[in-house]
């Protein structure tokens, strides 16, 4: 195994986590999932609307943001649900 390939998989996974505003109303998630990029939990996030989407959690999300914070609570991508 190459050193650089060790010292990558020794590093710590980030946390995100995924929180839904809309307009004053906000809903936060203090789970969080880990993901080794940006890349990473965009792609779970889109899987998550899609599956509450399906599922008939949300029926009416008009208004509604899906917002991830990275572990020290800033804001690093938005998107509407």
């Amino acid at each position: 195994m190459f050193a650089a390939q060790r010292a990558a998989e020794d590093e710590p996974v980030p946390r995100y986590y995924f929180d839904l505003q809309s307009g004053c109303e906000s809903l936060r998630d203090a789970q969080g999932v880990m993901a080794r990029d940006l890349d990473q939990v965009v792609t779970e996030a889109r899987f998550g609307i899609q599956d509450m989407h399906e599922s008939g959690e949300l029926i009416d999300a008009s208004g509604w943001t899906l917002v991830i914070r990275d572990e020290q609570g800033g804001e690093v991508q938005r998107m509407a649900i």
